[in-house]
């Protein structure tokens, strides 16, 4: 595979290609760069995946200006078996206790591009860096990884007069892209991003009305009470009504948010002449994992729990660098999987004041009684 991360290495090799697949996302730079390339291919496709909060109708808009190809697939089922389901049986917490999110995204992306690209014999996969969420470099390991036999790179950094200069070319162009503080394409059900620039001179950042509406309603804000049942360790019904992942996610969204749960300050980046902080409000992630830890507390042994506590951490950091199609990160995965059997239950939650607590948690007694001889014999 040839790696692309310049203009002129782009140039030289959208002309060994037949066909270009280029991943977009409604952003300033993704846009730019299908400009670019529609000044010298014109057998392109754009991709966009949609996690659950894309804006599929800003996307057929922009595509109307180039002579392309728009393909919009639903990452939603492949983003929770690929990575949500795996990283959940990892308890995959970051060292500074935020749900991992992005490196899920990027993994997913690179996994739907590679298979897209290989069944529609695209030879070039081009993609953009944006909002400090998703690096290219990841994206670069994760599709050499996938065995993807092509060119694939991002021509470019996302620096702050690269942004002005883009946006401008693309508003030269008629197409006019306003800047928001929810970064759709950054963003999926499981846990959303917001973009939020600091105010001149001032240390102070405009946090985003979403959140301080919930802000200023959750001092009035009862808890609330719902409960979590997992099959295998992976969450399966809410409330006891079973349910898609991405319904029980909006659901613990839309009721766990203004409690102040799963709301995490993130990266600071410069864009456009300023500094912008990134926040990533993840109320499903955090209560989710929050609930299986709770479930298997209650189901696995002291040594247990420490053995697999070892397998975690050695999971998080082939995530963190990226190896999630790695050895490694599959073997640590192999290795926890031995005790999915034994996390099943149902978790019995309340969410106030930013904080999950427990009102107590039902295992199955087969489970219980058939548990650790199983992880034994495994």
């Amino acid at each position: 595979m040839k790696f692309v991360h310049s203009i002129s290495e782009l140039r030289t090799a959208v002309k060994q290609c037949d066909r270009i697949l280029v991943l977009v996302n409604g952003s300033v730079e993704s846009t730019h760069l299908c400009h670019l390339l529609t000044q010298h291919h014109r057998n392109i496709t754009m991709l966009a995946v949609d996690f659950g909060t894309l804006n599929r109708h800003k996307l057929s808009e922009i595509a109307c200006y180039f002579p392309v190809s728009l393909d919009i697939a639903d990452g939603r089922e492949r983003l929770q078996t690929l990575a949500i389901a795996p990283a959940l049986r990892a308890l995959a917490f970051g060292t500074d206790g935020v749900p991992f999110h992005s490196e899920l995204l990027k993994m997913t992306l690179a996994d739907m591009a590679v298979s897209y690209a290989k069944k529609n014999c695209c030879e070039g996969i081009f993609y953009a860096e944006y909002d400090g969420a998703v690096h290219c470099s990841d994206l670069d390991r994760a599709i050499e990884a996938l065995g993807f036999d092509g060119y694939c790179g991002s021509p470019g950094q996302a620096d702050a007069q690269g942004y002005l200069y883009r946006k401008g070319v693309l508003s030269s162009l008629g197409l006019r892209l306003h800047d928001q503080p929810y970064l759709e394409h950054s963003s999926s059900f499981w846990g959303r991003y917001y973009e939020i620039p600091r105010l001149l001179d001032s240390e102070d950042f405009r946090v985003p009305s979403v959140i301080m509406n919930q802000l200023r309603y959750a001092r009035y804000r009862h808890s609330e009470n719902f409960s979590l049942t997992f099959s295998e360790g992976m969450v399966t019904h809410l409330n006891l009504q079973r349910m898609p992942l991405y319904v029980i996610c909006e659901h613990i969204n839309d009721v766990a948010a203004p409690s102040l749960v799963g709301c995490f300050s993130g990266q600071q980046y410069w864009k456009a002449g300023r500094d912008h902080l990134q926040i990533l409000h993840a109320p499903a992630a955090a209560v989710i994992t929050r609930a299986l830890q709770m479930l298997q507390e209650q189901v696995l042994t002291k040594s247990q729990l420490k053995e697999k506590a070892g397998m975690e951490k050695a999971w998080r950091v082939n995530l963190a660098q990226g190896a999630w199609f790695g050895q490694a990160r599959v073997t640590a995965q192999r290795l926890l999987d031995q005790y999915s059997p034994l996390l099943n239950g149902t978790v019995h939650l309340t969410v106030r004041a930013g904080h999950i607590e427990s009102l107590g948690v039902s295992v199955n007694k087969a489970t219980l009684q058939a548990g650790p001889s199983r992880v034994a014999a495994s």
